[in-house]
């Protein structure tokens, strides 16, 4: 995916155990590119797929459609990646850019930014009104 010039991202730094150190650049994603994910994961899958392997490949789906920009080398701090070289994601050499855990952290930042919680749709829903029609 490539940032167009008035696009904002949210940078992160991969730093939990196991992950590679790297920074990532991700995009907020529209419903269209939401539902983009979810097709391109049933594409995939052949029709036997279980509930859970859909959704596992709809996140890697979503998560790739977030994914901008990744810092060509690990860093030591969040600071210096300001300051450092990028370059575009490419699906294509997905796992030379990113290693397995990086991108577990990846899904679930697609997840936890793009689920609704329980407690949030209560309280969506504990605010509703009625109106009358028209």
């Amino acid at each position: 995916m490539t940032k167009t010039n008035d696009e904002d991202l949210t940078q992160y730094h991969l730093t939990a155990p196991g992950c590679s150190r790297k920074g990532i650049r991700v995009r907020a994603l529209s419903a269209t590119d939401m539902d983009a994910a979810l097709e391109a994961a049933a594409k995939l899958l052949s029709p036997d797929a279980t509930p859970v392997q859909i959704a596992r490949t709809e996140n890697r789906m979503g998560a790739e459609a977030m994914l901008v920009e990744v810092s060509k080398a690990p860093s030591d701090s969040a600071e210096a990646l300001l300051t450092a070289a990028w370059e575009p994601f490419d699906p294509n050499a997905r796992r030379p850019q990113l290693n397995a855990k990086d991108w577990n952290v990846l899904m679930s930042i697609y997840v936890r930014t793009y689920s609704v919680s329980r407690s949030e749709l209560d309280d969506i829903m504990g605010k509703a009104l009625p109106v009358a029609a028209g």
